[in-house]
């Protein structure tokens, strides 16, 4: 894992953040987006991509750690690099009984129970934006909103 603290400061105990990076091209215009938790030290990337997760069958197409926390998405789909940059969409963090904290542990510990976690689709919902803004819809708080080019968000 990489030392998240070289790029955000976290010095509470919980962090969920989310992040995104544009696609690989033809189709750069459009973001991908993921979620970051950082609970005790300990951080995990957690996305939705178009395979499914060979290592933990009902996570469906839900993967954790597939790549490193803050690396953006390969700008062609064809070749491993180059990279997109990520940019930081939102984050809240806290100590314990915090906002942040309820949303890392149901990020962390109850996405199996994401409805479409079994279903994709690269340009339409379900994708990778709609879990992101499923998590989030879950915690209408944390007033994080997706990019407008992340196409697959849900409205509730």
């Amino acid at each position: 894992m990489e030392n998240f603290t070289d790029k955000f400061e976290c010095s509470a105990k919980y962090g969920f953040y989310v992040f995104s990076s544009p696609i690989y091209y033809p189709f750069s215009f459009l973001r991908h987006c993921w979620i970051v938790t950082v609970c005790d030290g300990k951080i995990n990337r957690i996305e939705v991509w178009n395979f499914k997760n060979k290592k933990n069958i009902e996570l469906g197409y839900i993967h954790k750690n597939l790549i490193p926390s803050i690396r953006g998405v390969r700008k062609f789909n064809f070749k491993k690099y180059p990279k997109f940059e990520s940019s930081l969409v939102g984050c809240v963090v806290g100590g314990s009984g915090s906002l942040a904290e309820s949303m890392v542990n149901f990020v962390n510990f109850d996405n199996i129970d994401y409805i479409f976690k079994n279903n994709y689709n690269y340009f339409f919902k379900p994708n990778c934006n709609t879990f992101v803004s499923w998590v989030l819809n879950q915690f209408p708080d944390c007033n994080i909103n997706l990019p407008k080019n992340a196409i697959g968000k849900l409205k509730y």
